[in-house]
């Protein structure tokens, strides 16, 4: 897993539960 998908996942995730 390179850094970026990392940066780019945990925000994905955080706006994620914050919708449900």
């Amino acid at each position: 897993v390179q850094d970026q998908d990392v940066y780019l996942f945990i925000p994905l995730v955080s706006v994620a539960e914050f919708l449900q």
